[in-house]
């Protein structure tokens, strides 16, 4: 039943645009719309931390001084978790281009042993920033 102007102008001094409607609906739609922006999926983290171990193991593993140097800080995904954006950071100060040249030629090597670690049917897209 549709509440009337008149019933709802006894009940208060202005109608909104919220007056009418029951107050559980609207709370479950204010949740619903402000959990969107910040909803963060545990498998999506678990996911990120388990590529920036398994980066890190792989930065061990390789024999090159360049490589070896570098520690893998964050993953995030970009824009969704087929794409993940890396956060390396050098234990050693080497020239980011040096670094950027290294990365691209073992880049096949590190999605291979992410693909060992992690237990999906498509590995993500690597995507490397270097602070």
């Amino acid at each position: 039943m549709k509440n009337s102007q008149k019933d709802l102008l006894k009940s208060c001094a202005t109608i909104g645009e919220d007056d009418g409607i029951d107050p559980r609906i609207l709370q479950k739609r204010y949740k619903n719309s402000h959990n969107k922006c910040r909803k963060v999926h545990r498998k999506n983290q678990q996911l990120c931390s388990q590529v920036v171990q398994a980066l890190n193991l792989a930065f061990a593993d390789i024999d090159n001084d360049i490589i070896a140097s570098l520690y893998a800080v964050r993953a995030v995904p970009m824009p969704n978790i087929t794409r993940l954006l890396v956060t390396v950071t050098q234990r050693e100060t080497t020239p980011v281009i040096l670094i950027q040249k290294e990365i691209a030629r073992y880049h096949n090597r590190f999605r291979y042993e992410i693909a060992t670690t992690i237990h999906r049917k498509k590995v993500p897209h690597l995507a490397f920033v270097i602070e």
